[in-house]
């Protein structure tokens, strides 16, 4: 079962301030490494705390899902419950990176990855959707997205994703 413990009320415009998850003695949570690679490198690690991302899901189970899988992660994750409304909360507050459903009312996740696109050609996009075939993916692609997460979500995927996406630039030399 799942406890309301680990999920705060929301804040102001829906955003849900995610504090790590009390340490039950099963170490640090890996990260993605390269294949093969059992023991993750710290100085290859990026930290994810503080920075906002935005996750449009219609589904209040499969955002429960998502936001309990980053708790420890210390993200400022945005809620927007479909497309459009995705759209109007990266107009009022644009964000780092976007999780991005496909299916969902009102506009859909390749409509608002558009939409979304256009207002920012560089913000990551990452569908995050139980659409898995191959032109499953292309679509997306097409429509703007950087990367594509099947569901049921593989967490480790999905943090080396988020890593990736939010790793700082070096600086210029």
């Amino acid at each position: 079962s799942i406890s309301s413990e680990f999920w705060p009320r929301p804040g102001p415009r829906g955003s849900w301030p995610i504090s790590p998850a009390p340490s039950r003695g099963l170490g640090p949570t890996p990260t993605a490494t390269s294949p093969g690679d059992a023991t993750p490198n710290p100085q290859d690690q990026v930290s994810l705390a503080g920075r906002r991302i935005l996750l449009v899901e219609d589904n209040e189970i499969n955002q429960q899902i998502v936001l309990g899988l980053l708790a420890d992660t210390g993200l400022l994750i945005e809620i927007a419950e479909h497309g459009q409304r995705a759209v109007e909360r990266f107009q009022a507050q644009p964000q780092e990176l976007v999780l991005m459903d496909i299916r969902m009312p009102v506009m859909d996740g390749y409509e608002a990855a558009r939409r979304i696109r256009a207002l920012d050609p560089r913000v990551p996009i990452i569908a995050l959707t139980a659409n898995a075939f191959p032109e499953d993916i292309a679509k997306a692609r097409a429509a703007g997205m950087n990367a594509h997460l099947s569901k049921p979500i593989d967490i480790r995927r999905l943090k080396a994703l988020l890593e990736d996406f939010l790793r700082p630039s070096p600086p210029p030399r």
